[in-house]
């Protein structure tokens, strides 16, 4: 058992460090794909068989595009790759990395993910290697889809209580609140917030206001005529006249 423990810590530190991935698909590896998840001793045992099963039904959870600084499908990935195994005797690099690619160099590779592990198995070479994928941004905040409340336009001047039917306008710069002038310049008949006909109502849905009557005042009294003096001498002697002339005749 000492023995087996000292040739594993042997193994594990023959591992080199960093592994060029220059030329993919130059060294592919040959063994069973699922059987590779086994060697990352750190993956918990369960979620390393989920992995397993999934990677042997071709479940994948993206399909990602490899490029010399980017690793991104519909999630995005750190850059960095793994753990990559390579067809010559089994080797596995601690890190692998892509700095003599060019920059319009692309290759593609399957995503399985299990609890926050996650494993690359490019498709030029089936290296099993491990990356990392990047959180989830937040969502979007959401727009409004009214406008805010406001205290609305101001209004304009003579834009007072709407008119009904039939009732007169304000005046110019009376701003809805005084009597109307005519065209000849005089004054003309005071304006009233009711239409033609009177009758009472409500104003602004607030307190009933009755429409004014106008007062008229009334007229003053007519005497009774008084007779002059003499008038009545002449009246008797009028009379008189008229009698002898029809005797006369």
């Amino acid at each position: 058992m000492p023995l087996l423990t000292t040739l594993l810590a042997a193994t594990a530190a023959a591992l080199p460090n960093a592994c060029a991935w220059d030329d993919p698909g130059r060294d592919p590896y040959l063994g069973e794909v699922p059987a590779a998840i086994d060697v990352y001793d750190d993956i918990p045992k369960p979620v390393r068989a989920r992995l397993k099963d999934r990677m042997a039904r071709h479940a994948y959870d993206d399909f990602v595009e490899i490029t010399r600084g980017t690793i991104a499908g519909t999630q995005d990935y750190e850059p960095q790759i793994t753990g990559m195994h390579f067809g010559s005797k089994g080797l596995r690099c601690v890190t692998t990395t892509r700095d003599g690619w060019r920059s319009e160099h692309r290759e593609h590779g399957l995503v399985y993910c299990e609890d926050g592990h996650c494993i690359l198995v490019p498709t030029v070479c089936r290296n099993v290697s491990r990356i990392v994928r990047r959180p989830a941004p937040p969502p979007p905040v959401a727009e409004l889809e009214f406008d805010p409340p406001g205290a609305g336009p101001m209004a304009e001047p003579g834009e007072g209580i709407s008119a009904w039917p039939g009732m007169p306008s304000p005046g110019p710069g009376d701003g809805g609140a005084g009597p109307d002038i005519d065209e000849g310049g005089g004054r003309g008949e005071p304006w009233s917030p009711w239409p033609p006909g009177g009758g009472g109502g409500w104003v602004g849905g607030a307190v009933p206001v009755e429409p004014s009557v106008p007062v008229v005042p009334a007229p003053p009294p007519i005497a009774a005529p008084v007779s002059e003096p003499g008038m009545g001498l002449l009246a008797a002697l009028g009379a008189g006249l008229v009698f002898w002339c029809r005797r006369r005749r």
